[in-house]
């Protein structure tokens, strides 16, 4: 019997919501295979924690931060391309791209960061 979509995204969401750094890899590995959907809500979700989490730690927790104690392997403050690498999207699925840049946009944009129109044309030409 094939894992329940919402219980695999409720589990990940209570996972960060109790601090603790849910590795994205074993929640799909709980689900079916291929399962585009669940990728994509999975990356938005873990993105967004991350960026949380690190623009709420102190000024001295920013200089150093603790990648190594992340069970997933992604850095403090992950990039699309972090996750394509780590999980193999393919960079070339426009609906992909779109919605997974846009998110990053916007948790930048909320955590502090200031993203350029520049910097993504450079990082995603097409």
């Amino acid at each position: 019997m094939k894992p329940d979509l919402e219980q695999l995204l409720e589990d990940f969401e209570e996972a960060w919501a109790s601090g603790n750094a849910p590795a994205v890899s074993e929640i799909l590995m709980r689900a079916e295979t291929g399962n585009e959907e669940l990728m994509l809500e999975l990356i938005a979700v873990d993105q967004e924690y991350r960026w949380r989490r690190y623009a709420s730690s102190s000024a001295d927790e920013q200089l150093r931060p603790k990648d190594h104690d992340d069970p997933s392997g992604l850095p403090v403050r992950p990039r699309l391309e972090d996750y394509w690498q780590r999980f193999g999207i393919v960079k070339s699925d426009d609906r992909i791209a779109t919605d997974l840049l846009a998110n990053e946009y916007r948790i930048r944009r909320r955590y502090g960061d200031n993203p350029t129109r520049e910097e993504y044309l450079q990082r995603f030409p097409a």
